[in-house]
């Protein structure tokens, strides 16, 4: 439940911001969720380069960032390599986006790999009591390699994935989500500050998700008639 009071927290301190443009703007942002959840898949063209630049900022930022500022070694003087980096490759993305769709979802793909998949597979795995005696015995410099290869392995298999499936992942992920934020941002208001709203929210976001499969029943049948 701590997730759901710290997006409901967020989200009601954005509608505090909109003041009395709120009951509007909560309207328009379902409406606007549901409709994306609907037909995501034509919006495909829009979001492609969109999510593309935002993913290449944040990995250039991350990865390349030392890499800019050991080939420029003044470039800090004047601009943060980690904003030169994340500008350059998402420069870069939003190019290929334009120009190589399949590569562009390879990528983006890698991107999410190294982002949170790696992440996520590597706080499952260190709750093994062998991967953390492993762990444990381990130098620094084969923890390093080892951490190398483990990163290597889950972008890989994310590319992997992406290559195969990326079409029923995008559209089940852009319709549950999209069903679920629509209901459930609308109930963190409705609900706000009473005793049942992370129950609240929490099931209404549930009945979003029913709604989105429904929508990608029908958009993934539409996609492949």
């Amino acid at each position: 439940m701590e997730i759901v009071k710290d997006i409901s927290a967020n989200v009601l301190s954005f509608g505090d911001s909109i003041g009395f443009f709120l009951v509007p703007a909560i309207v328009l942002i379902a409406i606007a969720l549901f409709a994306f959840a609907r037909y995501s898949y034509k919006f495909f063209r829009v979001l492609l380069p969109l999510t593309g630049v935002i993913l290449g900022a944040v990995v250039g930022s991350n990865v390349l960032a030392s890499f800019v500022e050991d080939s420029f070694p003044n470039i800090s003087s004047y601009i943060s390599p980690s904003f030169l980096a994340g500008i350059i490759v998402a420069a870069a993305l939003a190019f290929l986006c334009f120009k190589l769709h399949k590569l562009t979802v390879l990528l983006i793909g890698g991107s999410l790999g190294y982002l949170f998949v790696t992440g996520i597979v590597e706080a499952l795995l260190r709750k093994i009591p062998f991967v953390q005696e492993t762990l444990l015995n381990m130098t620094a410099e084969e923890a390093v390699t080892m951490g190398a290869i483990f990163t290597l392995v889950c972008v890989a298999l994310t590319l992997v994935i992406f290559h195969f499936f990326f079409r029923p992942i995008y559209v089940l992920t852009t319709t549950v989500g999209g069903c679920a934020s629509a209901l459930g941002i609308a109930a963190i208001f409705i609900f706000a500050n009473t005793s049942i709203s992370e129950v609240a929210v929490l099931t209404a976001a549930g009945i979003g998700a029913v709604v989105g499969l429904v929508f990608f029943a029908k958009q993934y049948s539409e996609i492949n008639y």
